[in-house]
């Protein structure tokens, strides 16, 4: 199934979040103004709002990422939610039990969302295809194929510093090829309207045709790809995932494609530096560059808690509509689902929100 249809329900509400590819602006607008509900809530004296109360939310990771599972539990936890993590390394895949299994057990202890973090492109796809109706699935990352949260927390962290998409340029330097981060970026980027997306990498890290197919600028020259530049996105090597010589050594990248104190000059005067993580420090990034004014590092991962609570009450707000007209006598569905939009159009997630924020 295409993953753009299976992400949403029949009302183009988000049931699933699997990429940010074939999601229309408006939805990705939305996801980020939600966000802006979420972000004062570390700065209330009690840091909970009650959006999936009641809901089990489990952790499914079978790559180690310890910051990721770890934004993704608090997320959940701010939203009340009761969460199970599951170290699959450790757990019964190593016994030979295979992703369905896993899947049809932790589906028997009724968890109602799945957070799914996989070595292989296509896992997060494949676990929500085959998940029980009424459970959502969020991907965490898989393979090479997407990592759409970091990709909304990365656009979130631009709006918040340049407001509109529509006159910016965004370079994005290094890893390409295997970056799924750099993928959910240029989709969501692309979405939101910024004026161009370059991207700087030696050829052997960029994808073949990435012109045509990812619809960016491709630029071999770093001096070049970063000239006027609104925001520069740096990435890690992703050396996990390289099968071969991709590069001579990692001293000679950081000459041709580190960012340093004297490249930086060519973007323009207020342009943002942001990196994923984790850093790799004299490699792709000088120090004085990451820990300096321009850098907004630390800033993605406060934006990351309020970008997943934002992802994750939206999934469980149409969980919680479809379980509705599912109990329903099928008479009074047809006129549950307008009662559902009378009270200015809200889901009962959204009323939620803002009774949780504004009391």
């Amino acid at each position: 199934m295409d993953p753009r249809q299976l992400q949403l329900d029949d009302e183009g509400r988000l049931k699933h979040f699997l990429t940010t590819d074939g999601l229309d602006r408006a939805l990705l607008t939305e996801i980020l103004d939600r966000a802006e509900g979420f972000l004062g809530v570390a700065r209330q004296a009690v840091k909970k709002v009650p959006l999936c109360r009641g809901k089990i939310i489990a952790n499914v990771f079978f790559e180690n990422s310890t910051r990721t599972r770890t934004t993704f539990e608090l997320a959940a936890k701010r939203l009340s939610a009761d969460v199970l993590n599951l170290n699959i390394s450790t757990s019964a895949t190593a016994k030979g039990e295979t992703l369905l299994d896993t899947l049809r057990n932790l589906e028997a202890m009724n968890v109602d969302m799945f957070v799914v973090r996989h070595a292989d492109s296509g896992a997060a796809q494949f676990i929500a295809e085959h998940a029980a109706p009424f459970v959502s699935v969020i991907n965490a990352g898989d393979g090479s194929y997407a990592h759409p949260t970091q990709g909304m927390l990365d656009m979130f962290t631009i709006r918040r510093h340049k407001g509109a998409f529509e006159p910016l340029i965004a370079v994005i330097v290094g890893d390409v090829l295997h970056s799924r981060v750099a993928r959910s970026q240029i989709g969501a980027l692309r979405t939101l309207g910024a004026a161009e997306v370059r991207v700087v990498a030696p050829r052997t890290l960029i994808p073949a045709l990435a012109e045509e197919a990812l619809g960016v600028r491709v630029c071999a020259n770093l001096d070049e790809g970063i000239r006027d530049a609104d925001v520069i996105i740096m990435l890690r090597l992703q050396r996990e995932r390289m099968n071969g010589a991709f590069l001579p050594t990692e001293h000679e990248y950081f000459q041709l494609f580190g960012l340093t104190e004297q490249r930086i000059d060519k973007a323009k005067p207020d342009a943002i530096v942001m990196h994923p993580g984790p850093i790799n420090r004299g490699v792709e990034i000088d120090s004085a560059i990451a820990d300096g004014p321009r850098s907004v590092i630390l800033e993605q991962v406060s934006n990351g808690l309020a970008i997943r609570m934002a992802v994750m009450s939206m999934c469980i707000g149409t969980q919680n509509l479809a379980l509705a007209n599912a109990n329903r006598p099928a008479e009074t569905v047809e006129a549950g689902v307008g009662a559902a939009t009378e009270i200015g159009a809200k889901t009962e997630a959204e009323v939620e929100v803002e009774v949780a924020l504004h009391g």
